[in-house]
Order: C-alpha cells, then sequence, then structure tokens
C-alpha cells in the first residue's frame, strides 16, 4: 500500500467514524431498524472520500487548475444525492408530513455539510502532499 493510499485510508476511516458518531448521538436510543440505511450510507461515503482523497492528492501534486473548488462542488453534489435519497424516502416517522420547503431545506443543510466535508478532505489530502 503507497503513503497515499493509507493517507487516504486514514482520511475515509476518520470520516466514517465521525459521521456515524453524529448520526448516533442524533438517533433514538436505541436506534431504529431504518438505522442501518444511514450505516450503509457510511461505508458507501466512506469508500467515496477513500477514492477522491487519492484523486485529491494527485491533484495538488499536479497544482491543478480550480481542484479546491471543484472538490468543494464534488461534495456538494456528493450532499444533494444524500439529501434527495434519504429525504424522499421518507423522514421515519410516519405521523409526520414535510412539505416541499422542508426537503428544500434539508437538502440546502445536507449539500452544504458535503461541500464543507469536500474541502475538509482535499484540504487533508493536499496537506499530506505538502508534507510529503
Amino acid at each position: 500500500m503507497t503513503h497515499n493510499s493509507r493517507r487516504a485510508l486514514w482520511i475515509a476511516t476518520g470520516f466514517g467514524t465521525l459521521w456515524l458518531l453524529l448520526a448516533l448521538a442524533a438517533a433514538d436510543f436505541p436506534p431504529p431498524r431504518g438505522f442501518i440505511w444511514v450505516v450503509a450510507a457510511d461505508v458507501v461515503l466512506s469508500l467515496v472520500v477513500y477514492w477522491r482523497a487519492r484523486v485529491y492528492a494527485g491533484w495538488a501534486r499536479q497544482r491543478r487548475a480550480h481542484r479546491v473548488a471543484r472538490s468543494a462542488l464534488e461534495g456538494l453534489a456528493a450532499g444533494l444525492v444524500v439529501a434527495l435519497l434519504f429525504g424522499l424516502a421518507g423522514g421515519g416517522e410516519p405521523s409526520v408530513t414535510t412539505s416541499g420547503r422542508d426537503l428544500a431545506v434539508w437538502c440546502a443543510v445536507v449539500g452544504a455539510l458535503g461541500a464543507l466535508d469536500g474541502l475538509i478532505v482535499y484540504g487533508l489530502a493536499a496537506g499530506a502532499t505538502a508534507s510529503d
């Protein structure tokens, strides 16, 4: 395993662990049965982070144009996909109905968090490149 792959693995593991702990903190105790979908999404997104961290390290080494903005846009897109998947699947509580405005706010918040995550992953991957 190369140094970049090892670094990307640490970034992805940290990302997945942190978001899973945050999701657990926000969930009921014990978490509902549907929480397994949150865990599955966390695993898939951690794999994406592993892949993109390696790409971002390459961009940093090459000093590719617009790399920071692109990492934020990729994070935004990932956040919007996740928000739409979970938002359209329902809120989990059968007695609560959500409006289109609720879904829009949910998408905006999760999309913004995705953009922030993209920037953080890029920063960690690029920082690793700078220290090599």
